[in-house]
């Protein structure tokens, strides 16, 4: 029996399971790079752990529990969870445009330069808060993300800065451009949501509102 799959057919089946390949993906890239760059350059290893890290955090969102869709359009816009504003097809892009290609691309563009990457771990912390801030905003102690952000992202951030300014990359720990940089990306993740919403808006959800 065949198993062949067109490109068509593993470009819809990569955007329905995109989160489950990314939990294979940072699970293959920790103890690759764990094993091969972490004894000889430990601030680079840092840098390229970042995409992996938030693939992880990825996964408690959509897969393990899961519910970051549902959790927005209910608790946070209180819509109906499965045809409110916010999509499967919106998440898939964004996090495709916005942490799938920058992260990975920075980080090795930091084996030329520390530099083009030591925005990351600033990203990190910075998100985190977003995921403190959309549970207050829902008033739930708890929403899917929030317990790799605060838990595994900050204390691997707080780490990774660190070592940047042992490198010499950072001078100053809280007045750096690398911090500006950090937070000028977490902002975009509002504004593309934002735009996202209008343009990837449901049907449904249209019908529904009017």
């Amino acid at each position: 029996m065949s198993t062949a799959m067109s490109i068509a057919g593993y470009y819809h089946w990569f955007h329905r399971e995109w989160m489950r390949a990314g939990l294979v993906v940072a699970v293959f890239l920790l103890v690759y790079l764990t094993v091969l760059v972490a004894p000889t350059n430990l601030v680079l290893y840092a840098m390229l752990l970042c995409a992996p890290l938030y693939m992880l955090h990825e996964t408690e969102e959509y897969l393990f529990p899961g519910g970051f869709v549902e959790f927005m359009n209910h608790d946070l816009y209180k819509q109906d969870p499965e045809t409110g504003m916010v999509d499967e097809r919106l998440v898939y892009w964004i996090n495709m445009g916005y942490i799938w290609l920058p992260l990975p691309v920075c980080g090795l563009l930091a084996t030329y330069d520390l530099r083009l990457a030591a925005w990351m771990p600033y990203f990190l912390i910075f998100q985190a808060v977003v995921h403190v801030g959309l549970s207050i905003a829902a008033r739930r102690w708890y929403n899917p993300g929030l317990a790799t952000a605060c838990l595994l992202h900050v204390p691997f951030a707080v780490w990774a800065i660190d070592l940047l300014k042992d490198a010499g990359v950072i001078q100053n720990l809280y007045f750096n451009v690398y911090l500006l940089i950090g937070f000028i990306f977490i902002l975009g993740l509002p504004v593309m949501g934002f735009f996202g919403m209008k343009r990837y808006r449901k049907p449904s959800s249209r019908h529904a509102s009017s």
